[in-house]
C-alpha cells in the first residue's frame, strides 16, 4: 500500500518497428524494464528479440496460434547488470 512499482505505470506503446508494435513497462525513472510484442511476422519478432537480448534483456520467444493464424510473440525483461538502457533500439541499428 502506497509503494510505487513499475507495474503501477502500466504498459504503453514504445516503438513501431517494421510494422510491429512494441509495448513497454518502465521503472520510476522512465527506463523500460519489460517489453513485449506479438505479430505474424516471425522474422521481425526474432530480430526485435535479438536486439533486446544483445542489450541485456532476457527474452522469451514463442509461437502462439490464435483463431486459425500463427502469431509470434516475444516478451523481454531487464536482467542485465545496472540500469536498463534508455532505448536499446537507438543503440542497435
Amino acid at each position: 500500500m502506497g509503494s510505487k512499482s513499475d507495474s503501477s505505470q502500466g504498459e504503453a506503446k514504445w516503438h513501431l518497428i517494421g510494422g510491429v508494435q512494441i509495448y513497454a513497462r518502465r521503472d520510476d525513472r522512465g527506463r523500460p524494464t519489460q517489453a513485449d510484442a506479438i505479430d505474424e511476422d516471425k522474422a521481425m519478432i526474432m530480430k526485435l528479440a535479438d536486439r533486446l537480448q544483445k542489450a541485456g534483456f532476457g527474452v522469451l520467444r514463442e509461437k502462439n496460434p490464435r483463431a486459425g493464424r500463427i502469431y509470434h510473440r516475444m516478451n523481454a525483461v531487464w536482467v542485465g547488470q545496472g540500469d536498463p538502457p534508455e532505448d536499446p533500439f537507438s543503440q542497435l541499428g
